[in-house]
């Protein structure tokens, strides 16, 4: 019976889903697994890292932190020409309509040379709903560019990504190609570093 029962066991591991070290399921372009599902190390915590990167994650907190994709300085460890852009989402609208003296923030880590947005990171009341937006930004690699033509319902809390829009195009304006930005007082702030 425990003969039988190991392999039965063994058997289940042997058919784990293969994956490259992004967790990308072979043979996929869209399909990550993590955890148990690849078989690489079946410990609930390694399966909590190896989701970070391919999972949105909510902390329902007070205030919520919900985040997507990568955070700056995993992107300046992989060599990524990085910019970022913030924004006081109590700032926006929206933030009136839901509670009054709403606040919090948004965060946005940008590839620059490829003009994507690679991870966000959103903190206040009931941020899980602005992740979806930030997920499919992400995974489609929808480029800044695009972005502007995905224009928010006014007044929502989503307006937020039409003020981090604007914040990085007027900063991207306002120096010549190159040139160090100046962190901008107030609201919002965009953000190139070396």
């Amino acid at each position: 019976m425990l003969q039988a029962f190991l392999r039965d066991l063994v058997g289940r591991l042997c058919r784990c889903t293969k994956v490259d070290d992004t967790m990308l399921v072979e043979g996929t372009d869209w399909l990550y697994a993590v955890g148990d599902a690849n078989g690489r190390a079946l410990l609930t915590h390694q399966g909590k890292y190896q989701a970070r990167a391919a999972v949105p994650r909510v902390a329902f907190t007070d205030p919520e932190v919900a985040a997507f994709g990568i955070t700056e300085a995993q992107a300046r460890e992989a060599g990524v020409d990085v910019r970022t852009v913030e924004h006081d989402i109590g700032q926006v609208a929206g933030a009136s309509m839901h509670a009054e003296g709403y606040t919090g923030r948004a965060k946005l880590v940008i590839d620059a040379e490829r003009r994507v947005v690679v991870g966000a990171t959103f903190v206040g009341q009931d941020v899980a709903e602005l992740l979806h937006s930030a997920t499919v930004a992400i995974v489609g690699e929808v480029t800044l560019d695009r972005l502007w033509h995905a224009v928010p319902s006014y007044p929502t809390i989503s307006e937020v990504w039409l003020r981090l829009l604007e914040t990085l195009r007027s900063e991207s304006a306002e120096r010549p190609p190159g040139a160090e930005p100046e962190v901008a007082a107030g609201p919002a702030r965009a953000v190139r570093e070396p």
